[in-house]
């Protein structure tokens, strides 16, 4: 955002903070683990290595308010309404605000959005998919890349449609990872690629000759199910692979 904003003809007027239902995150361990099953192996080393090593960079959270881009918006906090399993919708007020003031809106986090938000800004609702939607839709971002042994992933981003991660592509760069050794180092990479890519969307959004490539075919989508006990192993050699080449190069 603050790249974004660095041009004086880009401003930010609205915040929209929005909440999940109440009740969808509170779930026991026993639950937890029941749900996500070998996948509580990765997210347990993720944490360790963190823990030890640090976040990415881009990933350590920021206060609204220590971000000078975002200090003047108007904040409004808000409530999303379930659509499907993973989706979010937005009340017809919520809509018609975000329609009022604003002309294009960026999305991060919350879910997948459905329904009338996404045509209510003029220039519609675009955000980041960490990864080539041709290639790799879901999640999370740089994992089935990393696993897979790919050499390459990418950073997209895109403007937002009801299908999963099939927008238009407004800006587009490929990221390298046939020298990362961990999931860790594929997101740093991912992160490092988003800063310019938000601002380069904007200016290719106001070029009239800009035309937007709309992929006639989508990678497929991967879902918590095939997170399963081969591909949490073969995570976690990939992943002690790295740390130890990480260790002996150091």
């Amino acid at each position: 955002v603050e790249h974004a904003t660095a041009d004086a003809s880009t401003t930010v007027s609205l915040i929209v903070s929005a909440d999940r239902p109440d009740g969808t995150d509170e779930v026991d361990l026993l639950t937890d683990v029941r749900r996500k099953k070998s996948w509580v192996l990765v997210a347990a080393l993720q944490k360790l290595s963190e823990s030890l090593f640090g976040p990415p960079t881009l990933d350590v959270t920021r206060q609204i308010g220590s971000t000078p881009a975002l200090s003047g918006a108007q904040v409004h906090r808000t409530t999303v309404e379930e659509h499907g399993e993973y989706g979010y919708r937005l009340s017809d007020a919520d809509v018609a605000l975000i329609g009022e003031k604003s002309d294009l809106a960026v999305h991060f986090g919350v879910g997948i959005l459905y329904g009338g938000v996404l045509d209510a800004p003029e220039r519609g609702v675009i955000g980041f998919h960490h990864g080539d939607l041709r290639e790799y839709r879901g999640g999370p971002p740089g994992f089935w890349e990393f696993v897979h042994g790919r050499s390459e992933t990418g950073v997209t981003v895109q403007r937002f449609t009801e299908t999963l991660d099939g927008g238009e592509i407004l800006a587009f760069e490929d990221v390298p990872i046939d020298d990362a050794g961990t999931w860790s180092e594929v997101r740093r990479r991912q992160r490092a690629a988003s800063e310019p890519l938000l601002l380069r969307a904007i200016e290719n959004i106001r070029n009239t000759a800009f035309d937007p490539d709309a992929p006639g075919e989508l990678g497929p989508v991967y879902t918590t199910s095939q997170r399963n006990w081969r591909v949490t192993a073969r995570y976690i050699r990939r992943e002690l692979a790295g740390r130890t080449s990480d260790l002996t190069l150091g």
